[in-house]
């Protein structure tokens, strides 16, 4: 199972955070990792250096794969069986359009909170889990990363829900009702 991680196009130092705090738990062997479970990470550009620090201090696992940014995310998505992300709208987007189940934690101070809206019209639909920042730990961010990524029946489920929901021809509906306005 590939857990992709992503914090937006400049990252997330919160998610980083939190990510580096479970792998520390595993390393240390306070929590356990599933044999099956590859990590593919998106750390941001500005916080590569500085995760990839930390991860060399925790033995470099090799079942762990940090990259400062994707350049195809249509590639990462395609390699990812599940994720752990922010809710933008864009990325949900994408996640929707992909099938791919996913752990949303909001981005808190999102404009009118818009991210816990889209995260929660995810989650009431059954396509992810929403997860608030406040309060979470790298330990709970790795229980719900392991227990989901050891159930294929909801990781399924959960993929059949984003897929339900997506819209792949919103663009070209968008196209159609402006050529209409433009029309009358």
């Amino acid at each position: 199972v590939v857990a992709l991680i992503v914090g937006g196009s400049q990252g997330s130092e919160a998610l980083n955070n939190l990510l580096l705090a479970a792998l520390d738990a595993v390393v240390a062997h306070r929590v356990n990792r599933p044999d099956h479970l590859h990590i593919l990470w998106s750390t941001g550009p500005r916080h590569h250096q500085r995760v990839n620090g930390a991860l060399a201090d925790l033995g470099s696992p090799d079942w762990v794969h940090s990259h400062p940014y994707f350049d195809n995310m249509p590639d990462a998505l395609a390699a990812a069986d599940l994720t752990v992300s922010r809710a933008g709208a864009m990325f949900t987007a994408e996640l929707l359009n992909q099938g791919l189940p996913a752990i949303l934690v909001p981005f808190p101070n999102a404009a009118a909170d818009h991210q816990t809206h889209n995260a929660r019209a995810l989650a009431e639909a059954g396509a992810a889990l929403l997860t608030p920042q406040a309060g979470l730990t790298g330990e709970i961010l790795w229980a719900e990363l392991n227990q989901l990524s050891g159930d294929p029946k909801s990781l399924e489920r959960m993929g059949m829900a984003a897929t339900s929901l997506a819209r792949p021809r919103a663009a070209d509906q968008i196209a159609a009702s402006v050529e209409r306005l433009l029309a009358s």
